[in-house]
């Protein structure tokens, strides 16, 4: 999980340098390369979806460090989840991409802290 997320924050940066976006208005269709920003959602959506299924199996195993860091690192993706979608509506939103930041911070930081607090 947390080489996905340096990845999806790669991919990221790659965006910030890279990507072409009107000064106003939204980026979800004038965004060039749009197949990087497109890399960078789908990369996202799957980290989500491998949030989702180590949580299954946190559960399933009952291994409740698990389930608090893992809940922790859902929210951090869903943050920055949000803020990605908030940017592309109004790409002048400095805003925005700061909360994809922080999303990816609180992820991040909590996957790491599972690691070193599991038993």
């Amino acid at each position: 999980m947390i080489g996905s997320l340096i990845i999806e924050m790669l991919l990221g940066t790659a965006n910030a340098l890279w990507l072409k976006l009107p000064d106003t208005g939204s980026g979800w269709s004038s965004a060039t390369p749009m197949w990087l920003v497109s890399l960078h959602m789908i990369w996202g959506l799957a980290i989500l979806f491998l949030a989702i299924w180590i949580a299954v199996l946190a559960w399933r195993n009952k291994i409740a460090k698990w389930n608090l860091w893992n809940l922790a690192g859902i929210i951090g993706i869903i943050i920055a989840f949000a803020g990605g979608t908030s940017f592309l509506s109004e790409v002048s939103n400095n805003g925005a991409s700061f909360t994809m930041a922080v999303g990816w911070a609180i992820a991040i930081g909590a996957y790491a802290l599972a690691l070193v607090s599991v038993d």
